[in-house]
């Protein structure tokens, strides 16, 4: 979804601002906060999806999906968030992705979170 947004030029400021800053693992971090706090818009975009083959009738929707990400990857990685956030990263990018071995790096995340 942001992908096309941006390869259509039609992209918010925030969406090009994530795209250049965020790697794999920072998503992968940022997912199980990102499925939670962002449910509601990723709900919608899901369902306008659903009702619309054209593929421009969601934009909207899916700028908001790219918004929510953004502010919640800002949020990680901002005190007192940013140290558990860098290292959860971390652990997941030097297991190669393998995020059972980073569990207790997410918990403390988590912990901080709520």
């Amino acid at each position: 979804r942001a992908v096309l947004a941006l390869c259509q030029g039609r992209t918010s400021s925030s969406a090009r601002t994530m795209a250049s800053m965020v790697n794999s693992p920072a998503l992968l971090a940022a997912a199980c906060v990102i499925g939670k706090d962002c449910a509601a818009v990723n709900k919608a975009f899901y369902i306008c999806k659903k009702h619309n083959s054209d593929p421009e009738a969601c934009l909207s929707q899916g700028a908001d999906v790219t918004t929510c990400a953004h502010d919640i990857v800002q949020t990680l990685s901002s005190p007192p968030m940013a140290d558990a956030y860098m290292a959860y990263q971390k652990c997941i990018s030097g297991n190669h992705g393998e995020l059972y071995k980073c569990n207790k790096l997410k918990e403390a995340l988590l912990a901080l979170k709520n």
